[in-house]
Order: structure tokens, then C-alpha cells, then sequence
């Protein structure tokens, strides 16, 4: 008797334990894997998946198999974030239905998309092609395919995608084109400034004595 009760107690004992190992596992995958950098052929991959279905952004469902499934979606645009690769699916998948409705046409583009391995990001300039309705039944222009393709409005947009260690994207972030030239113009403004504290001091020089010469010129 005491043997049977010994034989169930450690074969529970056993399940609890796979159980709990399990649970681990799956909460472990459920973090990025940060621990190192993405290699090159990472991004490029990523960078080919994005170059190939972001133009079918609202037209078909996009791929989200290089996603984690506890990607971040920061869209700064709307400033509204979601947590977690079904939230962002959604959230996406929102847009795409909202913008056909909308509009009667809307395309997207890929303007450049460029792997950054320093910091495994990929940065993905994109450009929101559409027409209004109201534009359309006040130029009937715009039923001819070739016209309306040359005189598109357009929205252009940055996308930065992090990266883990296991390939999959685990943040992204949208904002409007402008961030990204303060982005670009940042350590340009810190070379000026670097600059203008070197070669301040005999600038200020130069000019008090041009300043002279001029008004002894004058006198």
C-alpha cells in the first residue's frame, strides 16, 4: 500500500516537474533573444520580406511569420502603441481596411530600406500613395489609370524594425519622415557645434578686426 501511494506520489512529482519545465520553456520564447546581435543574413532576410510585402500593404495580409510573438508596435504617428504580434497584426490589419474605405485608390511604396548591423535595426522609408473621393468625382481625370498614377497625393513615413538575436523583429517603431532627418541631422548639429567651439573664439577675431579695418576706412 504505502509502495502504491510512494509510485503515484513521485510519478505526480515527475509531471509537475515536466509541467514547470514547460511553462519555462514557453515563457523563455516568449522573450527576445537579446543576449546577441542578428547576423547579416538576418537582416537581409528581413529586409527581403519587408521589400516584397509592404507594397501589398493594403491589399492582401502581410507576413508576419519574422515577427516575434512579443513584438512592440510603436506608432508615433497616431501615438498608440500595441503588445504583442496579434495586437499589431490587428492593428495593421485595421489600417489597411480603414485606408480602402477612405480612399478609392491607396498603394504603398518602398522608397529604401537599408540594414543597419550596428545596432540590427532595418530602416524602411515608406510612401503612402492615394486619392480622395472627393478628388475623384471632381476630375474624372482620375478614372484614367495613367493619369491618375502621375498625379497622385502621397504620405511619406519611416519605419525602424529591431531585430533579436533569433532573426525575429521584436520592435517597431513608425513615425513621420521628418523625425528621421532630426535624426539624420543630430550628430550633424553636434559636429557644427564642435566645430563652432574650436574655431569660435578666432572667428569672432577675424571679424572685430575686418569690423576695424572697415571703420578706419570709413574715418
Amino acid at each position: 500500500m504505502l509502495q502504491r501511494n510512494l509510485n503515484k506520489n513521485i510519478t505526480s512529482l515527475k509531471y509537475l516537474s515536466r509541467c514547470y519545465s514547460s511553462s519555462i520553456n514557453e515563457h523563455s520564447n516568449l522573450k527576445p533573444n537579446l543576449d546577441r546581435k542578428p547576423e547579416i543574413f538576418q537582416l537581409d532576410h528581413v529586409q527581403q520580406r519587408l521589400s516584397y510585402t509592404v507594397p501589398f500593404m493594403f491589399r492582401q495580409k502581410l507576413d508576419f511569420t519574422f515577427y516575434h510573438k512579443s513584438v512592440i508596435l510603436d506608432d508615433k504617428i497616431w501615438n498608440t502603441k500595441k503588445y504583442g504580434l496579434q495586437s499589431a497584426i490587428s492593428y495593421i490589419s485595421n489600417i489597411s481596411i480603414i485606408g480602402q474605405l477612405l480612399f478609392p485608390h491607396i498603394h504603398t511604396e518602398v522608397v529604401s530600406i537599408v540594414p543597419i548591423l550596428d545596432d540590427g535595426t532595418i530602416r524602411l522609408r515608406w510612401r503612402i500613395c492615394y486619392i480622395t473621393w472627393s478628388s475623384l468625382f471632381l476630375n474624372l481625370k482620375y478614372f484614367n489609370y495613367e493619369y491618375r498614377m502621375k498625379n497622385l497625393k502621397w504620405y511619406d513615413g519611416l519605419s525602424i524594425f529591431t531585430v533579436d538575436g533569433d532573426g525575429l523583429v521584436y520592435h517597431v517603431t513608425l513615425q513621420k519622415t521628418n523625425e528621421e532627418t532630426k535624426i539624420l541631422k543630430e550628430p550633424i548639429e553636434n559636429i557644427k557645434s564642435k566645430i563652432e567651439k574650436a574655431f569660435g573664439t578666432t572667428n569672432s577675431v577675424h571679424y572685430k578686426t575686418l569690423n576695424n579695418k572697415t571703420d578706419s576706412r570709413k574715418i
